[in-house]
């Protein structure tokens, strides 16, 4: 019992610490108990998915409560410029890994 409390209290923490989070409520009364995010993407509860072309899950929660996990906020190294993202076809989380373009700086010291 206190082995799957503390894995519950690991996984919760992972999540919380390692991406955003954002939730909202996408009911239609034409789907009862369903997430309808819009007319041709319509989740069960309990269903998640990624759109092609985003690093982000959806997760189908009831009543049309729907938890929408990205990925964390990355900071780039000062003077380093974001480049976009590694793999942006990738399932979730791996899609998450940015590349960036550092200047090279050199010295004088001989």
């Amino acid at each position: 019992m206190h082995f799957k409390l503390l894995l519950l209290a690991l996984s919760a923490w992972f999540v919380v610490t390692f991406s955003s989070i954002a939730t909202g409520i996408y009911e239609d009364p034409r789907y009862p108990g369903k997430c309808v995010i819009t007319d041709s993407l319509v989740l069960a509860p309990g269903e998640e998915r990624q759109e092609l072309g985003t690093c982000s899950i959806m997760k189908c929660l009831k009543n049309g409560y729907v938890v929408f996990t990205g990925c964390n906020i990355q900071t780039i190294p000062v003077g380093c410029k974001f480049l976009g993202y590694k793999h942006p076809l990738a399932a979730f989380p791996d899609c998450c890994e940015k590349k960036y373009e550092c200047p090279i700086f050199t010295t004088n010291i001989e």
